[in-house]
């Protein structure tokens, strides 16, 4: 990263990066950004600790955004891929999955309530996964 950089310290790193304690500045800021498909680096939190990283995410957009989602998703126009679905009393096989497969798949890991389990998350089933 120094070389990256012209040697110069580093303000703010973004986590599809290498994070280089040795080329930040002061009091970095760590942007997590792009970890829904698993982790990208590895980060030893005592360092965080350490340094003082002020760590931040990425936003999702405007409630009035999230909204229009979910009106083009109710009326056909926009339709999410789904990798597949677990109930919500299997959570620690969901995550099992997720980890052990990486980004090995296409699609979003749909969390059901169980008493919807039938109606939802049946046609989508990872159970035997």
């Amino acid at each position: 990263v120094m070389d990256l950089v012209g040697g110069e310290m580093t303000d703010v790193f973004i986590d599809t990066m290498i994070f280089d304690m040795n080329a930040r500045s002061t009091y970095p800021r760590l942007s997590i950004a792009g970890a829904s498909g698993g982790n990208i680096s590895e980060i030893l939190w005592t360092r965080i600790y350490l340094y003082q990283v002020q760590i931040f995410g990425v936003s999702h957009g405007t409630r009035e955004e999230a909204e229009q989602l979910m009106a083009w998703i109710r009326g056909g126009q926009l339709k999410p891929v789904l990798h597949g679905a677990f109930r919500l009393s299997d959570l620690h096989r969901a995550e099992e999955y997720f980890v052990n497969r990486g980004s090995n798949y296409l699609g979003k890991i749909v969390i059901v309530p169980d008493s919807q389990w039938e109606e939802h998350g049946q046609p989508w089933s990872l159970e035997s996964a």
